[in-house]
């Protein structure tokens, strides 16, 4: 059933309504280790008769009638304080349950079972309540018990079936008819963490055969989400809360939220059951004397049949008010997104130890922190970033991409423009900063900063991109290392004072290798740094996955063609088009500078492919039968993929780095003016060139520019702080400590106006808090300014010193 799903683009609930529907036995529960764990329908092909069944009643694909009301009756109850005591919020379970076992009925839900798994269950007597009372943080498994429930239907039994809002659409998907003694009732779910979350962490937590017992929601503090009990068979227990726990500390900002969960169909209004139940969370905003702290449960009636029995259960409560509908907005609505590192943490998950992955992934903590333009609308900028980041994930590096902040006068943009579809995982592309100065809050996030490659030294773009490319804001006790940097140029022209600042960023680096080089001498000579050469990362990735992405593109190119890749397009180049054609007579196909506005000129005089991607941009050149171009990376590709090409030299964008690439590989002779001869491109059309050597000359330097790259990564850090380093620390300090009271300040208010037994405790704290966030904004006003200060007091010092050399 899953890959059934997934064909649609549609996500397995778990619900069981397949599994039980199956005459032949052939669909059986399956763990999704790949992904997330949950756990979904598989089907045994050998077993299969193909009979349809198991899609006719997959609530998924099928839309089941649903007449339940769109604007249902609103319940907020309470039920006796013995009862509250065991129940997870206000009871309301148990009464149901209750109404059902004395008429003799049988009531399902959901228990723990043997290795602290859970399973839906049935019980028949009051004793065995209990088991179903109070929160399991867990996926259910629901196996054949919709089978069983049938047969007490049909005996006329009466049937209380609870359960989340997918596994109400299951049952009733499964029965297919409507029984008059069956009552559902859905929960007002968060969302439920697949089996292996709960079993890595009891495992490791506690080990699972030296537990006992697992309880969440204990009153003993009060009604409070966040408390467990873990029962040990030695007497011991431990109180987890989220502040000592790890996997209280993932849940509750839904760092294990199932993708199923996260799209879940069955949350909205018209609901499921016959009845919604749920903890009437901040009920007290609206109605203060609603909450007592020890447990409201909110009901929604849903159906004229449940309002009937409602009416005969209600008196059975201590409380029962009837509210807005409003007053359930903090109550789970659809539309809820998991924590933005939910993936980050699955990953983590499979690769270490429960803990760290919740720490890094709730965290945003990552083994390499990349910054670079990967952002640009430049399919070179791009492809180059992604085959670092490839390279780096290779090697079992988790890396963070990070771009320019906002406020750059060349700012980024929002994802991955030229890419069909971004090729990144969700967690690995941190959102925009704002500021230079929130990009400080990096230093918490890893021990290890690497700067990309392109031409992200330019000076002309240093201050366009923001003047962040020298990690200037990053502390000095973190790894600084850049690879395959690129000055675009083979001189550096900043003032005096430019090239004191940017030596002592430079000075900083652990490890500086550049692209060009000509860049190796302009560290030395400089700025007195040790730069090596290396490769372009594009060469350093597996050629596979750029076949990958290619594969990916729309484009629909001719069967022989010659892929031009033309970042300005004029006559002179348009001429060598035309030679080439003339003489391998095929047609070309022309992508040219993402920033080009593809006027009507242009599109008369020539057949250029419009808004292309980067997938189609490696497609051009992958599947051509000859490249022409001006570009570094478009010539760069050509060669990886051993095509016969011109690369026409660009000396306003960096003519260096054509110069030095070719010249190392033996492929001087490819490279040409605008101006070339009519004669000398038909020369370069007929030559042959030798890949056999010039691979192997790459794969040479290929190992030697990864070995560098592995050196600088692996080697240890010697930590030397400065001044600079610790004012730096100190701010950020500041800045976290002002993030985490503003929060606190909020809390304080709220309670003021829901705790009026502890109104005086509160406004102290509240006071506190205005004086604490009053002092911190003068001292980071303060620091600011000395930080400042000492930069420009550094550069003043290094001038002078200068100037008396």
């Amino acid at each position: 059933m899953y890959s059934i799903l997934r064909k649609k683009n549609l996500l397995c609930t778990g619900c069981g309504a397949c599994v039980n529907i199956c005459r032949e036995n052939a669909i059986s529960y399956k763990e999704n280790i790949e992904e997330d764990g949950s756990l979904i329908a598989q089907i045994n092909q050998e077993k299969c008769v193909d009979c349809g069944l198991c899609r006719s009643v997959c609530p998924q694909l099928n839309t089941s009638l649903n007449d339940n009301w769109k604007d249902p009756e609103c319940y907020a109850v309470m039920a006796d304080d013995d009862i509250r005591t065991k129940s997870s919020s206000g009871g309301a379970f148990t009464i149901l349950s209750n109404y059902v076992l004395e008429q003799n009925g049988v009531v399902c839900g959901a228990a723990w079972g043997e290795e602290f798994e859970v399973h839906h269950i049935i019980v028949t007597k009051k004793s065995e309540l209990p088991l179903l009372r109070r929160s399991k943080y867990v996926q259910s498994r629901i196996e054949y018990v919709y089978r069983e429930l049938k047969k007490y239907l049909e005996c006329g039994k009466k049937v209380l079936f609870v359960g989340c809002p997918c596994q109400v659409a299951g049952l009733k998907s499964y029965l297919k008819a409507k029984y008059q003694n069956l009552i559902t009732v859905d929960l007002y779910c968060n969302y439920t963490p697949s089996p292996v979350v709960m079993r890595k962490y009891l495992e490791e937590s506690y080990g699972k055969e030296n537990i006992d017992s697992v309880e969440f929601r204990i009153k003993d503090e009060g009604w409070i989400a966040d408390i467990c009990d873990v029962k040990l068979k030695n007497r011991a227990k431990k109180r987890c809360r989220e502040f000592n726990d790890s996997f209280q500390q993932g849940y509750h900002v839904r760092l294990y939220m199932r993708k199923v969960c996260e799209d879940c169909k069955f949350a909205d209004i018209p609901r499921q059951g016959d009845f919604s139940i749920g903890d009437f969370w901040w009920i007290e905003q609206y109605h203060p004397e609603l909450n007592d702290q020890k447990g409201t449960s909110c009901i929604l009636v849903n159906n004229q049949e449940a309002k009937d029995i409602f009416e005969t259960i209600e008196s059975q409560f201590k409380v029962c008010e009837r509210v807005e509908l409003k007053c359930m907005e903090n109550n789970r609505k659809p539309g809820v997104k998991a924590h933005r590192n939910r993936d980050y943490f699955y990953k983590l998950l499979q690769e270490g130890s429960f803990k760290d992955a919740v720490e890094k992934s709730k965290n945003g903590i990552y083994d390499i922190v990349l910054w670079g333009n990967w952002s640009e609308k430049n399919y070179g900028s791009e492809l180059t970033y992604y085959a670092l980041y490839q390279v780096l994930s290779d090697l079992n590096y988790n890396v963070l991409m990070v771009e320019r902040p906002k406020t750059a006068v060349w700012g980024p943009n929002e994802g991955t423009p030229l890419f069909q579809t971004t090729p990144y995982p969700s967690y690995a592309c941190h959102e925009l900063y704002k500021s230079k100065d929130e990009m400080i809050e990096l230093n918490e996030k890893s021990d290890i900063f690497l700067v990309g490659s392109d031409q992200i030294w330019h000076h002309d773009l240093y201050k366009p991109f923001g003047e962040v490319c020298y990690f200037d804001y990053i502390y000095n006790s973190k790894k600084k290392i850049a690879y395959a940097a690129s000055f675009g140029r083979e001189y550096w022209n900043g003032t005096e004072e430019d090239v004191q600042e940017t030596t002592r960023d430079l000075q900083k680096f652990d490890f500086i290798s550049v692209r060009e080089k000509s860049g190796v001498e302009i560290c030395k000579e400089k700025f007195n740094v040790t730069a090596e050469w290396v490769l372009d990362p594009v060469f350093v990735c597996d050629s596979k996955k750029y076949v990958e992405l290619s594969k990916k593109s729309q484009a629909n190119m001719p069967e022989k063609y010659i892929g031009v890749y033309m970042l300005d397009i004029e006559n002179r180049k348009l001429n060598i088009i035309k030679n080439v054609k003339e003489k391998i007579r095929i047609p070309e196909y022309i992508i040219t500078d993402a920033f080009k506005k593809h006027d009507d000129y242009w599109s008369e005089e020539i057949n250029i492919h419009k808004e292309a991607f980067c997938e189609d941009w490696l497609k051009n050149i992958i599947t051509s039968e000859f490249v022409i171009t001006d570009s570094f990376h478009g010539m760069c590709f050509s060669i990886i993929f051993h095509k016969p090409f011109i690369a026409v030299i660009n000396e306003e964008r960096g003519g260096t780095r054509f110069r030095e690439l070719t010249s190392k590989l033996g492929l001087s002779d490819r490279i040409v003016t605008a101006d070339v001869e009519q004669e000398k491109i038909k020369a370069i059309c007929d030559q042959e060139i030798d890949y056999k050597k010039v691979d192997s000359i790459i794969e040479m330097e290929k190992e030697r520019s990864l070995n560098w790259l592995k050196r600088a990564l692996l080697k240890e850090k010697k930590v030397k702080l400065d001044g600079y380093d610790i004012l730096l620390k100190r701010l950020l300090k500041y800045q976290y400590e002002m993030k985490d009271i503003k929060p606190r300040l909020k809390q304080a208010e709220e309670a003021l106006g829901g705790r009026k037994w502890d109104i005086q405790v509160h406004r102290n704290e509240l006071n506190e808090q205005l004086e604490k966030i009053n002092r911190l904004e003068k001292e980071l006003i303060d620091l600011k300014s000395t930080l400042n200060g000492s930069i420009l007091s550094k550069v003043i010092q290094a001038m002078k010193a200068k100037k008396k050399s």
